[in-house]
């Protein structure tokens, strides 16, 4: 049997001893009060006592049973605040679910023709939608799948047709890194550069052709190289192929 709630019993051990009427009990006659009292909060009214006790006990009860009085109003309260605060949480939960499983029903005047429903399409009508959204379908995502595939990385097959046609060859890792970098649909734009670089004459001398990753890196393919009649060094023309053989022979000689 399960037994009512009941608050915990307020008997402090300090404000026990401070009370001089139970201090001059003897330690039998206080083991008698206490059971008094204990038996009093659990039943919630005065019981029997010895004489030796009843005028302490008499004293102590009416405190304690004021302030059983004050903790059970005050959880009677709380338990009626708690079921107040679920019955309305339920309230609102049941009126959300009827409105959500409710069927909405349109008002009809009487007198006018209800809205026929919408005609299902044939098997022929289906079919002819499907052929004429392939199309479309098929367009956009080719086009998806090409933007994707030009804008990957370069291959190492486009940078062996570059490095073969790069006139100073070092560098290759670094410029292999560089290459990695550039677009795929980049590719055909570095090469028609480098066709250019190279036929301005400016790297006629390999030693003046820079490495090809500070190149690319520079992204120069998409500069214009300077034509070959205003190329001068230091201040002077470029030398002909002719004075070149002079100098050469010179040499040799």
């Amino acid at each position: 049997m399960r037994s009512r709630w009941l608050p915990t019993m307020p008997l402090h051990v300090a404000n026990w001893l401070a009370e001089p009427d139970v201090r001059a009990l003897d330690r039998g006659d206080r083991a008698d009060l206490i059971d008094a009292l204990c038996q009093s909060w659990i039943k919630g009214c005065a019981v029997q006592v010895p004489a030796a006790i009843a005028v302490v006990y008499a004293v102590l009860w009416p405190e304690m049973a004021a302030t059983q009085a004050e903790h059970v109003d005050g959880y009677a309260r709380r338990q009626a605040q708690t079921a107040a605060a679920r019955a309305a949480r339920y309230s609102v939960t049941e009126s959300v679910t009827e409105s959500v499983t409710e069927p909405s029903t349109e008002s009809v005047t009487e007198g006018s023709p209800s809205p026929s429903p919408s005609p299902t399409p044939t098997l022929e009508q289906e079919q002819v939608l499907l052929i004429n959204a392939e199309p479309l379908t098929a367009s956009a995502g080719a086009k998806r799948k090409a933007k994707a595939t030009a804008e990957e990385g370069a291959s190492t097959d486009s940078f062996d047709a570059f490095w073969a046609e790069w006139p100073k060859r070092v560098e290759k890792q670094a410029a292999l890194v560089c290459w990695k970098k550039i677009r795929l649909d980049q590719v055909p734009a570095v090469m028609l550069g480098l066709q250019r670089w190279k036929e301005s004459g400016q790297w006629d001398e390999v030693q003046f052709c820079p490495n090809p990753d500070k190149w690319l890196r520079r992204r120069k393919w998409e500069d214009e190289p300077p034509p070959r009649a205003t190329m001068t060094r230091g201040g002077k023309p470029p030398l002909t192929e002719e004075e070149r053989q002079a100098i050469y022979d010179l040499f040799q000689a």
